[in-house]
């Protein structure tokens, strides 16, 4: 057990670095919590939400490190949770989770400084934030800055650039997934339904252009994207690699008109009347034409009327509407989805 202590403190404070950092301990109540150390990684379980008063214990956690609820430290309720610790070439991680949060922390050790990414996600509001501290050798910290900060927020000079938040992002998801450890006990699989981003394994860029990148999770040998029938393309920013939707293709064999369309695309609401639609409709567009499968037949897209921001991306990609009126109570459109009235439009390829 205090072997488990000191691996847990020697991550964050040196000797004359401890008495003035905030830290709390956990109550050794069998029933409260449990530790393991497995072959270098510590599990400690709470399994019993707490007052910060009430956790007493040899193994010292940094606050900052536990999922909690609380506005100050004196009403701090210490939450549910399973936290892993373990130390892999030049990182040393942190990893909290329950049911709706997940807490990454990662340390590089350099030469004159520590780097330290910190990464917290809401799994249900499947929104995140990213913080990047820097240490000098005896964990005094330098710089905090965040993203993304508070739009109103007075203390700007803290916020972390997007670009940066994102690239450090996926450097410490890079890192995991080439981690012989995380997989015993952690799904990247979860993290990625929460953030914008793709694994590098299933990043297969097909057709971009200046701005975005249409991407399938798996790979298509040679000419094999010439011929495949149906798609379903990952849209990317390419500055910073965000997955920003998606846009897909359904072949039809009578290649005609269907009142649910042969082409979809969704946005991610934060980027929704940014024009990336309409960039992405036309790369789809682009590469149909190229398909020896498809290329004669027309692209059909079907929207509910109200929905005036799709119409245009339709419009703008030379679309016309080639029907508008109710959909038949026994199309599966009606029946299951409940949609009573579509306006579709068609694209010809070969106009």
């Amino acid at each position: 057990m205090k072997e488990i202590g000191k691996k847990i403190k020697s991550a964050f404070t040196n000797k004359k670095d401890v008495e003035r950092r905030t830290y709390i301990t956990l109550e050794p109540s069998k029933e409260k919590i449990r530790v393991l150390d497995e072959k270098g990684l510590i599990k400690i379980e709470i399994l019993e939400a707490c007052t910060l008063e009430n956790f007493q214990c040899p193994i010292k956690i940094p606050i900052r490190i536990l999922l909690r609820e609380g506005t100050n430290l004196l009403n701090t309720k210490i939450l549910t949770q399973t936290i892993y610790f373990y130390e892999e070439n030049e990182y040393i991680y942190f990893i909290s989770q329950n049911e709706d949060f997940i807490h990454l922390s990662q340390r590089i050790i350099k030469e004159d400084q520590i780097l330290e990414i910190e990464v917290k996600v809401d799994k249900k509001k499947k929104n995140y934030s990213i913080t990047k501290y820097i240490h000098d050798k005896n964990y005094s910290t330098k710089e905090v800055k965040k993203y993304p900060m508070k739009e109103d927020s007075a203390f700007q000079f803290f916020c972390l650039e997007k670009k940066e938040a994102i690239c450090l992002l996926q450097t410490l998801i890079n890192c995991l997934e080439q981690s012989n450890k995380i997989g015993q006990f952690f799904s990247l699989r979860e993290l990625y339904s929460c953030i914008p981003l793709v694994p590098d394994k299933d990043f297969n860029p097909v057709i971009w252009n200046d701005k975005i990148t249409l991407s399938v999770s798996r790979f298509f040998k040679d000419n094999d994207i010439l011929v495949e029938k149906n798609f379903i393309f990952a849209i990317m920013l390419n500055e910073t690699r965000e997955k920003i939707g998606s846009i897909g293709y359904c072949y039809h064999e009578n290649g005609g008109f269907t009142y649910t369309g042969n082409v979809y695309y969704d946005i991610e609401e934060c980027y929704q009347h940014q024009g990336y639609a309409t960039l992405a409709l036309e790369l789809l567009k682009n590469l149909l034409q190229k398909n020896k499968v498809v290329n004669d037949k027309d692209l059909y897209i079907s929207i509910l009327p109200n929905n005036l921001y799709s119409q245009k991306v339709a419009v703008k990609n030379h679309g016309e509407v080639f029907y508008h009126g109710p959909v038949p109570k026994e199309e599966m459109l009606c029946s299951l989805d409940g949609v009573e009235e579509v306006v579709v439009y068609r694209i010809k390829l070969n106009k």
